[in-house]
């Protein structure tokens, strides 16, 4: 069995596409169509896509017939989507706790704020009465 990039190289190959040529049509650097077809990077899962449709190559169904067992390259897809779904998964729980704080710290605000209404030395709670007193010239 070949290795991904070996897959890749010879699709590449025999479709008639330099390294440069196939880098421009999936929008990527021709270093790391390089990277890919040495194996040192795998493609991403939407890199996949873009080469199974410009190689015509079906990357999503790699199995040996003869003996049912999965090939490198379906192993490599199913370690990119597991990181993929660990990735969303890490990007929620950051998420959750973002909004967590900015809830904890606009509720910290809401009360400083209502404090400070409350003890506010210029603000009075209880009306101020003024007394008027007639004092006549000589009473006092």
């Amino acid at each position: 069995m070949t290795g991904l990039g070996d897959q890749i190289k010879r699709a590449r190959q025999s479709n008639g596409y330099t390294q440069a040529q196939l880098a421009s049509k999936i929008g990527v650097s021709t270093n790391t169509i390089a990277r890919w077809e040495h194996d040192i990077h795998s493609p991403s899962l939407s890199d996949f896509k873009k080469l199974s449709e410009v190689l015509e190559m079906d990357f999503e169904s790699e199995k040996d017939s003869s003996n049912d067992t999965v090939t490198p390259m379906a192993m490599q897809l199913e370690d990119i989507r597991l990181e993929l779904a660990n990735a969303e998964k890490s990007k929620r729980k950051i998420v959750c706790a973002f909004i967590i704080v900015i809830v904890i710290l606009l509720l910290l605000f809401f009360l400083f704020i209502m404090g400070m209404q409350r003890f506010d030395p210029q603000r009075s709670e209880q009306p101020v009465k003024v007394v008027y007193y007639d004092v006549e010239e000589g009473e006092i």
